[in-house]
């Protein structure tokens, strides 16, 4: 479960874990709808850093360049990435989750949760 009012904790450097590395391979192979985070603060600096949410956009990834793992996005066939840059490619759609899933209030973008009322 997300709290949209959390502060969540950052992490320093940018290398890939093996299991990072098998998310995204399987999310651009699969075009799953991903909920990427939006924030909109930051307190703090390196692994002292904690980053306030302010809502989630499905995002369907189709590409990405980081360190160690890269792959050219599945639309176009191209790189869009070059020299040291970090990239993500993909398109951003909506989503609707499942009840539960989000609490709060947040802005929308594009991904909204189903609750029963009464």
């Amino acid at each position: 479960m997300v709290s949209d009012d959390g502060a969540y904790g950052g992490s320093t450097g940018v290398s890939a874990s093996n299991a990072c590395r098998y998310a995204l391979t399987t999310a651009r192979d699969n075009r799953s709808v991903l909920m990427m985070p939006v924030f909109d603060g930051v307190n703090g600096t390196g692994s002292h850093a904690t980053f306030s949410l302010d809502g989630l956009s499905a995002f369907v990834l189709t590409g990405y360049a980081l360190p160690g793992i890269s792959a050219a996005s599945s639309l176009s066939g191209q790189r869009y990435c070059s020299g040291s840059d970090k990239c993500l490619y993909g398109y951003f759609t909506t989503e609707i989750l499942p009840k539960g899933s989000v609490s709060g209030t947040a802005t929308n973008y594009g991904v909204s949760a189903v609750a029963l009322v009464g």
